[in-house]
């Protein structure tokens, strides 16, 4: 019996052949067996080995007739080694010269079962400047030597904070260990993720480990599988079939009884195996061959699990890659819509009360149910006593929300989401929260349950491209390459239907529905009450409301502005109760909150105010109108109110005299407060004379229609092109702008610390300092002693 077996696995490596074998061959230590396992290799390699073989009795070839893969290579070594110990070496790798006398003799002096030595990498083609590449991270383990009885062997969670590593080639195992792990391995074709597999059955069967910091083992990195070059052809499946070695492990710890034991490391092994289909989607397969790859994943790997592979490489990003995940998947087969017609409609936003949006949804439902659709509500939040009202026949689903993030809860939205589609029956789903965070999330979720997807945008194209917050101010420009998984985008502005068109997208535009009848009983007009109905955020500049009033007031004592609403951001609700307060505003500006009924407001008002920074509709406007209320709002460019002009005062953006000046023209003068109360009223009528039922019917039916295959970029229009570049640019440019921000607030930080340091020397240096010194030096040479006297 051989000390070691170095079993060599080998494919196509002419080039590395010879020299992985002399390195095994050269050991300083000489009683050792070398077993070179040729998988059907196609070039010079078995020839190279029988060669080697010729020259050293301790060499001997074993070959495979057909293309096993390394797993089983591995497998038929294990199992034909007679050696004590056994030592890998992957064939396009090198040993040090005492590789193995150095790892026999650890092993034997911890007598453990396995033990790990270092890793020196050579990088090599393009690689060869990166030295310090990331992938040294997954040769670390733990330094100090583990003995252990659990039931789960090394893989106990509770034994190291660092786990031991899941790379085969970096250790020494006793024989008797390592075949009792192979018998456990499968007879599977497996050539990506085939170390993860047998080191996890090892590992379970372990019982003692221990750590050697000397380098003995020389990588290639750069010339194998697993680097990033292009994929070939024969490299697709291998990857797809990654997730079989999770799936397996999870099925293996479950009928050993471990599974709650190895729930920590079973999660990891299954989030590198959904990373790797994803990086190599992204990174490694030709746009010809994204299709046949996800065809080839989807024969080892649930829907689910490839959306969240896809997810979760795509959160964790460091940088913006939404856009182009979108545009790369959304052609995909697993993402084409199936159903044909629609009889059962689908509704989604996070909830359903306190916001325009979500008055709409109410509305729409009752349109929809009185005209023969079923709809399903699904929400994030559950029912409260807030919600609008819903027709009796709507069913509510509550789905968990991504308020945390991270890989359980996508997995969790993932799962329960889809089962919850599926199970509801419906045929296309209304998707209202045109800019979540997690929107391209739910697109993959809704259409891989063959459902149509529309998304109804609620308000500017750009709105939130002006956002302090820099994710969400990247994601608003890239929205055009996120709808591409829409089969329609839903409209409410000749300007923001202009712009989606102007993307390529199929774009559909409509008016919302408004609650109140024509039928009510409008204001009279005949006072000096103003009012602000809106959502209390940011965006609707409330306190420029607020100071147009108290200029007003100046003007005419009696004036009063309610506003009517509340808000979620609650730093700015307590902003504008503050600026209320301090002010003495409370007399004459009432914060009323939310009110499922704003129609005594309106009855009672005499003029609407409008100070937003942006408005999508603007429900409350036409609402208004609807009560023959004048109104004077800032500019919004985008509202088609706006360009019609009529029953509307409209000021600068920002301008608070200019509002302040046209309210009190208005209240001063009735004529013509009553003139643009009629205006109003005439619009209103207008509006609400559009067959919402028959608008929607139309827009069901043109989102059913097969989209048409992508314009080739020499057919576009300019327009489309230039929209593009442009949306694409600015991305682009917010991203690179995020670390420039961030380098400099970090170079400030620095000179703050700089400063403060060199204010701690001078006062070190300082004469008081030094007499504060001398003149506590006594005390505190009596409190060490008395604390040396306490212990």
């Amino acid at each position: 019996m051989s000390k070691i077996s170095v079993i060599i696995t080998a494919y196509n490596v002419e080039k590395y052949i010879y020299d992985a074998v002399k390195s095994a061959m050269l050991q300083t230590l000489k009683d050792i067996e070398i077993l070179a396992v040729d998988d059907c290799s196609t070039d010079r390699t078995q020839e190279i080995l029988s060669a080697l073989a010729e020259q050293d009795s301790r060499v001997r070839v074993i070959r495979h007739t057909q293309n096993r893969g390394v797993m089983l290579a591995r497998k038929i070594g294990v199992e034909q080694a007679s050696g004590e110990y056994i030592m890998f070496l992957d064939g396009d790798d090198l040993l040090c010269e005492n590789a193995c006398e150095a790892a026999y003799r650890a092993i034997c002096e911890e007598d453990v079962e396995l033990l790990q030595f270092d890793t020196d990498i050579l990088a090599e083609g393009e690689w060869s400047e990166a030295k310090d590449y990331d992938f040294r991270k997954y040769l670390k383990s733990p330094a100090q030597k583990i003995l252990t009885d659990s039931p789960c062997g090394l893989l106990d969670h509770t034994l190291t904070a660092k786990p031991i590593n899941f790379t085969v080639w970096n250790k020494i195992y006793r024989a008797e260990l390592l075949k009792k792990a192979n018998s456990l391995l499968p007879d599977e074709h497996l050539n990506i993720a085939e170390d993860v597999l047998l080191s996890f059955l090892i590992q379970h069967t372990a019982h003692s480990y221990a750590y050697l910091a000397q380098k003995l083992y020389i990588y290639r990195f750069g010339c194998g599988i697993s680097t990033r070059a292009r994929a070939r052809e024969a490299q697709i499946s291998a990857w797809a079939k990654c997730t079989y070695v999770s799936d397996y492990l999870e099925t293996f710890a479950r009928d050993q009884g471990t599974e709650s034991l190895c729930k920590q490391t079973l999660k990891r092994i299954k989030k590198q195996m959904l990373g790797n289909l994803t990086e190599f989607l992204l990174h490694r397969v030709a746009p010809e061959q994204k299709q046949y790859f996800i065809d080839e994943a989807r024969k080892h790997c649930s829907d689910e699990d490839l959306i969240l592979s896809i997810a979760d490489y795509t959160y964790r990003s460091s940088e913006f890659i939404e856009d182009r995940v979108a545009r790369e998947c959304a052609p995909l087969e697993m993402f084409r819509t199936t159903k044909k017609a629609v009889k059962t409609i689908g509704v989604y936003y996070f909830r359903i009360y306190n916001g325009g949006v979500e008055n709409v949804i109410s509305s729409l439902s009752d349109i929809w149910v009185k005209h023969g659709y079923e709809v399903v509500l699904f929400t994030d939040e559950k029912p409260n006593r807030d919600d609008y009202p819903l027709p009796a026949s709507v069913r509510r689903v509550t789905v968990p929300a991504m308020k945390q993030g991270g890989f359980t809860a996508l997995q969790t939205r993932i799962r329960e989401f889809r089962r919850a589609i599926l199970e509801s029956g419906i045929d296309i789903m209304v998707y209202n929260a045109w800019i979540n965070p997690y929107l391209l999330l739910d697109e993959m979720i809704i259409k891989s349950c063959g459902v149509a997807l529309t998304i109804h945008t609620h308000n500017l194209f750009c709105c939130d491209a002006i956002a302090y917050d820099v994710p969400a101010a990247i994601r608003n420009t890239a929205l055009g390459s996120l709808y591409e998984f829409a089969d329609s985008v839903i409209t409410l502005t000749d300007v923001d239907t202009a712009w989606w068109q102007a993307m390529g997208l199929r774009v559909i535009k409509t008016v919302n529905p408004i609650q109140l009848p024509l039928s009510v009983e409008r204001s009279l007009l005949g006072g000096h009450e103003l009012l602000l109905v809106c959502r209390i955020s940011p965006e609707k500049q409330v306190i420029d409301a607020i100071k147009v009033a108290e200029l007003v007031r100046q003007r005419i004592p009696d004036v009063r502005l309610t506003v009517v609403g509340k808000g979620d951001y609650l730093p700015y609700v307590e902003q504008v109760e503050h600026y209320v307060k301090d002010n003495g505003l409370d007399e004459f500006v009432k914060l009323v909150g939310f009110e499922s009924n704003v129609l005594p407001y309106y009855q009672r008002s005499d003029i609407l105010l409008s100070t937003s920074r942006f408005e999508g509709f603007g429900l409350a406007l036409m609402e208004s109108k609807i009560c023959g209320l004048p109104m004077v709002l800032y500019e919004l460019a985008n509202l088609d109110i706006c360009k019609e002009n009529r029953g509307t005062v409209i000021v600068p953006q920002g301008d608070i005299n200019a509002a302040a000046d046209a309210v009190v023209r208005i209240l001063s003068d009735d004529t013509l407060k009553k003139r643009l109360g009629d205006e109003a009223r005439a619009s209103a009528e207008q509006t609400c004379g559009i067959d919402l039922a028959a608008l929607w019917n139309r827009i069901f039916a043109q989102t059913m229609q097969p989209k048409e295959q992508a314009t080739p970029l020499f057919q576009k229009m300019p327009l489309e092109i230039a929209v593009n570049l442009a949306a694409e640019y600015h991305a682009q440019g917010i991203e690179k702008r995020k670390y420039i921000d961030s380098d400099e607030r970090l170079r400030q930080c620095e000179e703050q610390c700089r400063a403060l340091s060199e204010v701690l020397e001078g006062i070190s240096k300082s004469e008081s300092y030094r007499f504060g010194l001398l003149i506590t030096a006594i005390p505190r040479k009596l409190r060490n002693l008395f604390k040396r006297r306490k212990k």
